[in-house]
């Protein structure tokens, strides 16, 4: 029985280790997860629901924008044209920030390394 019960807790023990190694790991990545540490599953939800929204409302007011930008031919384009003017619209975008700057910077070396193999 003593045996069964520390074999238990040193599986515990273990289980513990990895899930706080993997915890630093993903905080190491996105620092802003720490701020959801402790919350409970059911308001996680609630605020992924909300954030789920608000990129939503995003989306439609940029496609609001390259409608504009475009005219109304926009709409006759098939949805692989309306793709290619959203970026283009977007890689002549003026004023963007330094970490959206940062971020096509790293996804457009990315896609050179994932072309040369």
């Amino acid at each position: 029985m003593v045996r069964q019960i520390s074999k238990e807790r040193r599986e515990a023990e273990k289980a513990a280790r990895e899930a706080k190694y993997l915890l630093d790991y993903c905080i190491g990545l996105a620092p802003w997860l720490d701020e959801y540490i402790g919350i409970e599953a059911g308001e996680l939800d609630v605020i992924i629901k909300e954030i789920h929204l608000a990129w939503e409302k995003k989306e439609d007011e940029f496609d609001e924008e390259v409608k504009h930008r475009f005219g109304p031919n926009y709409e006759n384009l098939t949805p692989v044209e309306k793709l290619q003017r959203k970026l283009d619209w977007w890689w002549d975008k003026p004023n963007k920030t330094g970490w959206q700057i940062g971020r096509e910077c790293e996804r457009y070396i990315g896609y050179l390394y994932e072309n040369n193999g």
